[in-house]
């Protein structure tokens, strides 16, 4: 999940993510903040989602819920890895 959400983002966005979970076939993603979160939610959200559908074709996603989290900036980039 991590591989694919690096390969969906833009640099800028480095840092400033942090994948929480995925449930109900919804990715839930916590953004450092309120103005990343409104670019992401509504200018890059279909274009993320179509390439991490291609990339795990046998996850069944079907969308993304993007949070403000001040905190997500202090996160590795992707969110934990384990």
């Amino acid at each position: 999940m991590h591989e694919a959400w690096d390969a969906a983002c833009e640099d800028g966005w480095s840092g400033k993510t942090n994948l929480l979970r995925l449930e109900g076939g919804v990715l839930e993603v916590a953004v450092a903040s309120e103005a990343l979160r409104h670019e992401l939610t509504n200018f890059h959200r279909e274009r993320i989602l179509a390439v991490m559908r291609a990339a795990l074709p046998t996850v069944p996603l079907i969308g993304i819920r993007f949070l403000s989290d001040p905190a997500a900036s202090s996160k590795p980039a992707g969110g934990e890895r384990s």
